[in-house]
């Protein structure tokens, strides 16, 4: 265990509205969460989280480990518990809730350890070292930020701040760096109407702890998750929801566009999916939806997955 510091990153660069805006984070300390906190004014409607975060990439020594929209971590972060999801403040109506002309703030999480988990050790293991003994260092660690150019907003402005400790990364027998991490990747699937639709293109690589199907308005019904063969998953997505729950997730999180197969529910890494079977490495991987119709405009499912493994650095 290690004193942990909550202490503010550098200024964020190039907030301006339809750009990109940076933040480079200090290489030394291991990160457990960083905070984003962007201040924006909307007339005519009540501003909103995505005003003032669109696509947020976190990058290792140039290359994106993490790709999502603020609005879909925060709602993986809400899955896993109310007190997870971005706040607000700023807000004049009851309860502060955000009003047209109003200037809000949203504090918005991106979780590296992940609080959720109901060992410390599976929290820590996910945090993510920056140095290691021996002197060996990421070169740049870095956030990307697609600012919106939404209608009506103005007084847009991002700050972040950190949690993070002084522990060194691990290190093998031979004195090695060894970084293993948690990451979100994004593919889109186009579809033309109900029925099944067979995903294929995933990456037969790594561990799987988590993939979520958004879609715009359809509801995904049912979910099959095949390994060379193998039914992994075969569940209607009131069965699945309930499994979720009972593992304590939350029961107001759970949408009818989203359907979230989580392999690690039960909090321990190694119920994960390993893309290895019978020692072997998978060959044919399927994951299935089940869509009620085709009412959404685009017809896409965005299949945001979670792994564990080795950044490509």
């Amino acid at each position: 265990m290690a004193n942990k510091f909550i202490i503010p990153l550098p200024p964020v660069v190039g907030v301006v509205p339809g750009q990109t805006a940076t933040l480079d984070i200090p290489i030394g300390p291991r990160y457990h969460v960083l905070w984003l906190q962007g201040t924006v004014k909307r007339t005519g409607v009540a501003p909103a989280l995505t005003d003032i975060f669109g696509d947020l990439r976190v990058k290792i020594n140039g290359k994106p480990v993490r790709t999502h929209t603020a609005a879909q971590i925060n709602a993986i972060n809400t899955l896993m518990g109310a007190d997870f999801a971005y706040t607000v403040s700023g807000g004049s109506g009851g309860g502060g809730a955000p009003q047209a002309g109003d200037t809000c703030t949203f504090l918005l999480p991106l979780f590296l350890a992940e609080p959720w988990r109901k060992q410390y050790a599976e929290t820590a293991l996910m945090a993510w070292p920056t140095s290691w003994p021996g002197g060996s260092k990421l070169a740049t660690f870095q956030l990307e930020m697609d600012t919106p150019n939404n209608a009506n907003t103005s007084l847009h402005a991002i700050t972040a701040f950190c949690e993070s400790d002084n522990v060194l990364g691990m290190v093998d027998s031979k004195g090695n760096p060894v970084f293993t991490l948690s990451k979100w990747n994004r593919l889109a699937v186009p579809y033309t109407g109900g029925g099944d639709v067979y995903i294929v293109t995933l990456p037969k690589r790594e561990i799987y702890q988590q993939i979520s199907l958004f879609t715009n308005t359809d509801t995904i019904t049912h979910l099959k998750v095949k390994v060379d063969g193998t039914i992994i998953t075969d569940a209607d997505k009131s069965v699945n929801d309930v499994t979720l729950v009972a593992r304590e997730m939350n029961l107001a999180a759970l949408s009818t566009t989203r359907f979230d197969r989580v392999f690690d529910y039960d909090d321990d890494p190694k119920s994960a999916l390993l893309m290895q079977f019978g020692g072997a490495s998978v060959q044919d991987f399927q994951v299935i939806p089940t869509l009620s119709g085709g009412l959404g405009n685009p017809l896409i499912i965005t299949v945001l997955y979670q792994t564990y493994g080795l950044p490509d650095l």
